[in-house]
Formats: C-alpha cells, sequence, structure tokens
C-alpha cells in the first residue's frame, strides 16, 4: 500500500535536516543525505504521484493527505506540502507529529525562520507532548537564531534527555550545546568598564 511504503520513509521525523538549523546539524544531516538518494528520490517521487492520485479521487481521505505533505517535505516542495498540510490539519489538531512537521515546512517557506505561526505551532505541538524530538529541536533552533542563547539551550538540554546517551544525533546537540553555553559566557564576562561604556553610547 503507497501509506506502509510511505510510513517506511517518512515515519521518523527528520529532525536535522531543517534549513535554517545550527550549521553542524545541516553538515552533518546532508552528509547522511547523499547514501542513496537517488533511488529513494525516484520511490518517493513515485508514491507521492500515486498519493496525488489518491486525495485528487478521494479529498476526505485525510490520512493520504498527511503522508502526501511528508512526501513533498522530502521532496523539497515545500510551499506543496504546507498547502497538503493546510487541507486537513484541523483533523490533526491533536497529533503533535503533524504539527510540528506543519512548522516545520512553515518555517522552510518563510526562508528558514521559526516564527510566528511556524513557532506557535511549534509551542502547540510541545503543550501536547513535552518530549516531542522535533519540536524540542525547532524551538531551540527557533530561540538560538533569535539569539536568545540560555532559552534555545534549556530547550536543547530537555532533548539530549530524551536522545540515545551514543547516537550522533545526541553528540551533534552536545556539541552545539558547549559552543552556545561558551557564547553565553563570553557575552557575561563583559568587563565593567566596557559595560559603562555601552550604557554611555
Amino acid at each position: 500500500a503507497v501509506s506502509a511504503l510511505l510510513y517506511f520513509w517518512l515515519g521518523s521525523p527528520a529532525v536535522f535536516t531543517q534549513k535554517g538549523a545550527h550549521p553542524n546539524i545541516h553538515d552533518n544531516a546532508e552528509q547522511n543525505e547523499n547514501t542513496g538518494t537517488d533511488k529513494r528520490a525516484e520511490e518517493i517521487a513515485d508514491l507521492v504521484k500515486r498519493l496525488e492520485e489518491r486525495v485528487k479521487a478521494n479529498p476526505e481521505d485525510t490520512k493520504s493527505w498527511i503522508f502526501l505533505a511528508k512526501g513533498y517535505q522530502s521532496m523539497r516542495h515545500f510551499q506543496k506540502a504546507v498547502a497538503a498540510y493546510e487541507k486537513v490539519l484541523p483533523h490533526f489538531e491533536k497529533d503533535p507529529d503533524v504539527i510540528s512537521d506543519y512548522a516545520d515546512a512553515l518555517a522552510v517557506v518563510h526562508g528558514g525562520r521559526i516564527a510566528g505561526k511556524a513557532l506557535t505551532m511549534v509551542e502547540k505541538a510541545l503543550a501536547l507532548d513535552p518530549k516531542h524530538v522535533k519540536a524540542l529541536y525547532l524551538a531551540g533552533t527557533a530561540y538560538y537564531n533569535q539569539d536568545n542563547h540560555t532559552v534555545a539551550m534549556t530547550y536543547w538540554k530537555r532533548l539530549l534527555a530524551i536522545l540515545p546517551a551514543d547516537s550522533q544525533d545526541a553528540a551533534n546537540i552536545r556539541g552545539i550545546v558547549a559552543e552556545t553555553e561558551s557564547k553565553v559566557s563570553k557575552t557575561s564576562q563583559v568587563s565593567p568598564s566596557q559595560d559603562q561604556k555601552a550604557k554611555e553610547n
């Protein structure tokens, strides 16, 4: 079945492939994506075509719309992904997976900025599931990109508590937390004279 095959490819959230994420994560994600890309792309394109035919024949098939949106995301057709999610989002108001994937697509459409509606969706996903891996990652990235590094680290540390300690994803996040902590420490080590000069200016 189309849905079963697409779930095999897309069932696990692609947490660390978001454009605009911390560069260490994005670089690693791109390296991982290069393996078997052509074959995977062909299979997903075929599945997406079949899903497009399915929802055209049966617009009320909400699950197929979601699988189609995920397929579009995998193909980096993010405008189409957003449109597909919005067709059926009211049916998935309590599904943090769908909500966080929608937020992810929205962010890419808006230049990688996890703000506005995208951030609202991330927060909604976390309200439904405070341990949602993708939502925690996106929330941390949102605040990191706003230069609110302390808040960003709280989300990433919550994520670290969930990820397998020996996984590459956890190693990536630990590196980012260490780098961010260093940045926060340097910022806080402004000398009194420098601080006074900044206030005078």
